[in-house]
């Protein structure tokens, strides 16, 4: 099975310009699942 560790792994493999943008978008994932106030 995957862990987390083996997702992170995957995701640091991305070149830097895109990995903004993924953070962002795991960041606006985080606060829905939360129920967070940042949504559109």
């Amino acid at each position: 099975m995957k862990t987390q560790k083996d997702a992170d792994a995957v995701i640091l493999t991305i070149i830097p310009e895109e990995y903004e943008e993924i953070l962002a978008a795991i960041g606006n994932t985080a606060r829905a699942e939360l129920g967070g106030t940042n949504n559109l």
